[in-house]
């Protein structure tokens, strides 16, 4: 039983890990999705003028 149990536990913390991870992940491409909208933005008024 100790084995399932350890094992179990094991597996909980490589998903709350990979959660932690994700979501760290997920901010940074939030910020950089900004900075980028308004260059894009620009490149379209520059192509339609």
């Amino acid at each position: 039983m100790m084995h399932i149990l350890t094992s179990l536990v094991a597996i909980l913390l490589a998903m709350i890990t990979l959660v932690l991870i994700n979501g760290s992940d997920t901010q940074q491409s939030a910020d950089k999705r900004t900075l980028y909208i308004p260059i894009e933005d620009e490149n379209d008024h520059k192509k339609s003028d």
